[in-house]
C-alpha cells in the first residue's frame, strides 16, 4: 500500500526588530522540515532585504507589513498566505524560538493519533525549554484558584487548557471552521482567546510531549524571595497596558471559560502587587496598567494610542 503523501506546513514566524542571530537559527532549524516560511514583519522600517538574501533558503517568503499592526494582524497575513499557497497545516512561531530538528514529525503525528481517537483538534503545542532558566513548560489545566499540572509522559499528547502561540501547529480547516485571531487584542492573550474560542466550540488543544521548542519568557528576569527564590519574568513596561486591557475586553466575550476569567483576575491582582513591590520601572509600569484598565472598560481595543 502506497503511503499518503506528508502534509503541507507552512511556518509563520511574526517579528518586529528580532535579533538577526536567533531569527537566523530559528529559520534554519524550522526551514527544512515545511514547505514554506513566512516571515511577517511588523517593523515600521524593513531592513531585512540583504540578511534574507543571504541565507540562501529557497522556502523563505518575507512579508513587511510597513507598521507595528500587532501579533493578531500579522499571524492572520501568515495564515492568509498559507491558505493561497495550498498549505493544510500552519506552526506558529516567535521571532526568538528554536525548533528541535524533529518538532514537525512530532506534532503531524500527535495531530494524526488524537484524530483517529476521535479528538476534535483545535491546536497542538509544543514544550517550551526556557533558553534563561532551563524549565521545561508543564501541561496546564485551569482551576479556580490557579492552573494545576499534568503528567506529560513522553510519546503522548494530552489535552491542556492553554498553548503558548509559538510551536503551535493548527490546521487550516480547523481556522476556517473557527475563525482567524482577534485582531483588536494586538498582543497579550490573543492566542488564548483563540485557545478558549475554540472550546466553545468543542475543539481540544493539546500537549505533545514530545515536541519541543527553546523559548524566552519576558524581556527581563527578577529574582525575588517569596518563601523561596523565584526568578519572574518581566517585560517592557508597555505589554502591561495589554495584559490588563485585554483581559477586560476578553471579560465581556460571551461563552467564555469562566474558570478562566476567575483564575485569570486573581493572577492580575497578584501580578500588580508584585509589579509595585519589585519592579525598578513601578510608576511607569502602574501608569500603563492603569490607562489599560480605563481602555479595557471603555471597550477600547487595537493599538494603543489609537
Amino acid at each position: 500500500m502506497n503511503e499518503l503523501p506528508a502534509p503541507r506546513v507552512a511556518a509563520i514566524i511574526v517579528t518586529y526588530e528580532p535579533d538577526t542571530d536567533l531569527l537566523e537559527t530559528n529559520i534554519r532549524k524550522v526551514a527544512p522540515q515545511v514547505q514554506r516560511v513566512y516571515l511577517i514583519d511588523n517593523s515600521t522600517v524593513f531592513r531585512g532585504e540583504a540578511f534574507f538574501e543571504s541565507l540562501g533558503i529557497q522556502n523563505l517568503y518575507c512579508i513587511p507589513l510597513g507598521e507595528n499592526l500587532g501579533i493578531a494582524t500579522a499571524l492572520n497575513r501568515g495564515i492568509a498566505a498559507a491558505q493561497r499557497d495550498g498549505m493544510e497545516f500552519v506552526l506558529l512561531l516567535d521571532q526568538d524560538s528554536e525548533c528541535a530538528s524533529d518538532l514537525i514529525h512530532e506534532l503531524l503525528a500527535a495531530h494524526e493519533k488524537v484524530r483517529q481517537q476521535g479528538g476534535r483538534v483545535a491546536a497542538i503545542g509544543s514544550r517550551a525549554l526556557d533558553r534563561e532558566t532551563g524549565h521545561l513548560s508543564d501541561a496546564l489545566r485551569f482551576g479556580w484558584f490557579g492552573t494545576r499540572v499534568q503528567p506529560c509522559p513522553e510519546g503522548s499528547a494530552v489535552p491542556v487548557d492553554f498553548l503558548i502561540s509559538s510551536g503551535t501547529l493548527i490546521s487550516l480547516e480547523t481556522l476556517r471552521t473557527l475563525g482567524t485571531m482577534r485582531e483588536n487584542l494586538f498582543i497579550d492573550h490573543v492566542d488564548t482567546e483563540w485557545i478558549l474560542r475554540a472550546h466553545q466550540h468543542g475543539y481540544h488543544a493539546y500537549l505533545c510531549c514530545t515536541a519541543k521548542i527553546i523559548h524566552a519568557r519576558g524581556e527581563r528576569r527578577l529574582r525575588v524571595w517569596t518563601g523561596r527564590w523565584r526568578d519572574a519574568p518581566l517585560h517592557k513596561p508597555f505589554r502591561y497596558y495589554y495584559l490588563f486591557r485585554n483581559y477586560l475586553l476578553l471579560f465581556r466575550q460571551k461563552g467564555l471559560s469562566r474558570k478562566w476569567k476567575f483564575m485569570e483576575v486573581q493572577r492580575l491582582l497578584q501580578m500588580l502587587i508584585f509589579l509595585a513591590l519589585f519592579a525598578q520601572e513601578r510608576s511607569q509600569i502602574v501608569r500603563f496598567i492603569a490607562r489599560g484598565v480605563r481602555d479595557g472598560l471603555r471597550n477600547r481595543g487595537g493599538r494603543m494610542g489609537q
